[in-house]
C-alpha cells in the first residue's frame, strides 16, 4: 500500500497486488442474436419454419439481415423463444421488445418519406445559405 499526503490537503491512496499469472484474460462470450428481414411477414415466416437448430446457429454466428422492409430481431434465442418469434410474426402486428423479441411488419419510414425528409434537409440547408 502506498500513501501520499499532500500540504493542500488532497491525499492518494493507492493499493498494490500481485500480478496474475500472465494468461490474457479471455473476453465474454458475445450473445447470440438473431435477426432476419423478409419482403413481407408471409416470408418471414416462411423462413421462420427452418429448424431450431438451423437458426440457432446462425443467431450465434450473428448473420445480419438483409435490407428488407420486414425485420425481426431475438436476443438471445432458444427454442421457447423462436417458438413465440413465430407466433409474432404470423400475427402480423409489431411488436417491441418484449421477452426480447423485436419485430416490424413495415420499416418506419417508406421510401417516400426518406425522400421528403432528405428534401426537406436540402431546402432547409439552402434557405439557411
Amino acid at each position: 500500500m502506498v500513501n501520499a499526503f499532500g500540504f493542500g490537503g488532497i491525499n492518494a491512496h493507492v493499493v498494490l497486488e500481485e500480478a496474475h499469472d500472465g494468461s490474457p484474460a479471455l473476453p465474454e462470450p458475445m450473445v447470440p442474436v438473431l435477426t432476419m428481414a423478409a419482403d413481407s411477414p408471409a416470408d418471414l415466416e416462411r423462413e421462420l419454419l427452418a429448424e431450431d437448430t438451423e437458426l440457432l446457429a446462425r443467431a450465434h454466428r450473428r448473420t445480419p439481415a438483409e435490407d428488407r422492409p420486414c425485420r425481426l430481431t431475438v436476443w438471445a434465442p432458444d427454442a421457447r423463444k423462436l417458438k413465440m418469434a413465430r407466433q409474432i410474426v404470423a400475427r402480423g402486428r409489431k411488436w417491441t421488445g418484449r421477452h426480447e423479441i423485436w419485430f416490424s411488419p413495415s420499416p418506419l419510414l417508406s421510401g417516400l418519406d426518406r425522400s421528403r425528409s432528405c428534401s426537406r434537409d436540402s431546402s432547409t440547408a439552402a434557405q439557411a445559405s
